[in-house]
């Protein structure tokens, strides 16, 4: 039997959501970049920042999306961890249903307001009539942008990870084609890119919501008004710290396109048009591990198995600060080469958006962190923190602001200061948070403090007769040498074989199995985990007779039982 911190069913896992998380959240970013090479390699770079002007309104729908879809898809996996398929169900309509009303809603006042926000957004009169083109169809493509990525996001804790990344890939390849079609063949210049995106994603919407339809189970849903509520309640305040700050994100992006526009006219919007599209990598990558990252976190939190729900959360910042610092360092030493990369031509312009780039680059080196923990916190489930973080995003605006007006180079230097801020306050408040808590946390990362066990159990081992009777005769020794009499931990033992023999027979394939077990002074809780076809404990008759609780979960493809075993009560079998 191999032993491993790193348990194997669970870094399987977390590879099985890394690469289509990787691609949900790519659609958007590298979508936005092809779009804008091919819209300044044909139409110019002027067309390409016009284009780019509608980025506060499209972040704007993203931030629905992120109120709805994120907070949605974590009450989901919350429903399906307790087992509650009404609920679950109640809350996948009830998140898809509010997400379309939102996205229609928007592009009616959109196009209500038209001539109002087009001239609030556009400030230069250079830019004005390519981006109002754009402007006029991209609104009717928040709606489905809203669907799809909520939809995409739900269906990965239902264990369907494979079908939202090939949904969201075809997307991106729709995209790019039609963006090239409708510019180069069908001469529609800057509003081509524009119909594009809105065919992309009414494509994936449709071909998504079909998928839902034929692969997904019966959805059972409440009708009750007030249980409807509570849990659209529930789903906006699981997502409004994140909605929240891409909200403040859009405004910022805003509020740099009109005061660089005021002050420096297109070259400034074009220099930070480029930070957007360079920027969009860091996006990516943070998105990416908070999407993989967090479901399985929340499962460990549910079993109580802090120390791997941390072991997973630094792995994930670790890994997530080195690619975004290794991405800081690529856009500052190769800044020119990256401007150029997009088409800009005019030294002029060139040197501005390397001044630019490089500096908002800084940005990559705080940012990452502080988002991943906010929506740690979601799994926390305190409110109180919660909102103080989110609190701190919209004070952050402010402090923007101040930056902004101190000329020169302070617009640029905005992003990475208050970025940097934001990540100061989390520090502090976590250190302030834990000290305050009378020992119910630890650590910066503010991880629960477990009950001291007697002994701990955290193996990974081959699903095998031979491996399965080699850890029985080791876990039951581990029984008898903490003080469990030995009738009960023969028979302890052989529950743990019978379990794992009848997930073997279940299996098509070898493969691996965890157990994170711990004894305390009066009981003995047994987590397993296991991948491949669900099994069903409660048909097997002595683990219920001698068993104080069995609960058993399949989460994504993942089975994860506990057992509770009473150390003095355990009651032989009849």
């Amino acid at each position: 039997m191999k032993r491993s911190a790193r348990n194997r069913v669970l870094r399987r896992k977390f590879y099985h959501y890394l690469l289509p998380t990787l691609a949900i959240m790519a659609v958007t970013p590298v979508g936005q970049i092809i779009e804008s090479i091919t819209i300044s390699s044909t139409l110019g770079i002027n067309s390409m920042a016009s284009a780019s002007l509608a980025s506060p309104l499209l972040l704007l729908a993203t931030a629905v999306y992120y109120f709805l879809g994120s907070g949605g898809a974590a009450e989901y996996a919350l429903a399906l961890n307790e087992g509650d398929e009404k609920k679950a169900g109640s809350i996948f309509r009830l998140t898809v249903l509010i997400a379309a009303l939102c996205g229609i809603l928007m592009t009616v006042l959109a196009r209500v307001f038209i001539d109002p926000l087009t001239h609030l957004l556009c400030r230069d009169a250079t830019l004005y009539a390519d981006f109002r083109r754009y402007y006029c169809i991209a609104i009717y493509a928040i709606p489905p942008i809203i669907i799809f990525l909520t939809l995409t996001s739900l269906l990965i804790p239902l264990g369907k990870p494979a079908f939202a990344a090939g949904a969201v890939v075809s997307v991106a390849l729709v995209q790019a084609v039609m963006t090239v079609l409708y510019i180069n063949f069908f001469r529609l210049q800057v509003e081509g890119a524009a119909l594009a995106r809105l065919t992309a994603f009414l494509t994936g919407t449709l071909v998504v919501l079909a998928g839902v339809m034929i692969y997904t189970p019966p959805l059972h849903t409440s009708r009750d008004r007030a249980t409807l509520q509570l849990l659209l309640a529930r789903i906006f305040k699981k997502g409004n710290s994140e909605g929240i700050s891409v909200s403040a994100m859009a405004f910022r992006f805003f509020w740099t396109f009109s005061i660089g526009a005021a002050r420096h006219g297109s070259d400034a919007v074009v220099a930070f048009s480029v930070c957007i599209l360079v920027a969009s990598v860091d996006s990516v990558i943070q998105g990416t591990f908070i999407g993989t990252s967090i479901p399985l976190i929340a499962l460990l939190h549910d079993q109580h198995d802090y120390r791997s729900a941390e072991r997973v959360l630094k792995t994930t910042i670790r890994m997530q600060f080195f690619l975004s610092a290794l991405w800081f360092a690529v856009s500052y030493l190769i800044a020119h080469p990256l401007v150029r990369f997009f088409g800009i031509r005019d030294e002029a312009q060139i040197s501005t958006a390397v001044i630019v780039l490089r500096i908002y680059s800084f940005t990559y080196l705080f940012r990452g962190s502080y988002v991943l923990f906010r929506n740690y916190v979601k799994v926390l489930n305190i409110q109180t923190h919660a909102w103080k973080l989110t609190a701190a995003a919209i004070i952050s605006n402010g402090l923007f602001l101040l930056c902004t007006f101190l000329g020169g180079n302070a617009l640029w230097w905005a992003n990475p200061i208050s970025s940097l801020l934001l990540l100061l306050f989390t520090y502090l408040l976590n250190r302030r948070t834990v000290r305050k808590s009378g020992g119910k946390w630890r650590g910066i990362l503010m991880i629960p403090r477990e009950q001291e066990a007697l002994q701990t159990i955290n193996a990974s081992f081959d699903l095998s007769r031979g491996e399965i009777a080699t850890f029985g005769k080791q876990f039951q020794a581990m029984c008898e040498q903490n003080g469990m009499e030995k009738r009960n931990a023969v028979l302890s033992a052989f529950i743990v074989e019978e379990l794992l023999l009848n997930v073997l027979e279940a299996k098509k394939r070898k493969d691996y199995a965890d157990i994170h077990a711990r004894i305390y002074s009066d009981r003995m809780v047994i987590d397993f985990r296991t991948l491949g076809t669900a099994f069903r404990p409660e048909e097997m008759m002595l683990l219920h007779k001698i068993s104080s609780k069995i609960t058993h979960r399949s989460i994504g493809g993942m089975n994860c039982t506990r057992i509770i075993l009473d150390r003095k009560q355990a009651s032989s079998p009849d």
